[in-house]
């Protein structure tokens, strides 16, 4: 792959990267938010794919999701500032590793 190929790739992935959290944040459907914005939905799954493949989709963090961390870290009475760090989080990763070290103890109660 050329130089100019791999620039317009990495370009393309970021553009698709910020349009997927873009609809993750937006509270509609994948295919409204496709409507919505005129964008083909085999396009958006094809660059989604791409994307999980990379290991960047799970950049993206919609609201559900970190409500469904926090209730999970509430319920498991863990120590506020798990929390507080959940809500900070930018990725389903990130709230992952976080409640995997309050699991393990790497937070003070």
């Amino acid at each position: 792959m050329s130089k100019t190929s791999e620039i317009s790739r990495e370009e393309s992935l970021e553009k698709w990267k910020e349009i997927i959290e873009d609809c993750n944040n937006s509270g509609l459907t994948q295919k409204q938010y496709c409507k919505l914005h005129g964008l083909s939905h085999n396009t958006f799954y094809y660059w989604k794919g791409i994307l999980r493949e990379k290991g960047l989709e799970n950049y993206t963090l919609d609201r559900d999701t970190r409500k469904h961390y926090v209730r999970i870290a509430k319920e498991l009475e863990y120590p506020e500032r798990v929390v507080s760090d959940i809500k900070k989080a930018k990725s389903k990763f990130e709230c992952e590793q976080i409640l995997r070290n309050a699991r393990k103890g790497d937070y003070d109660k």
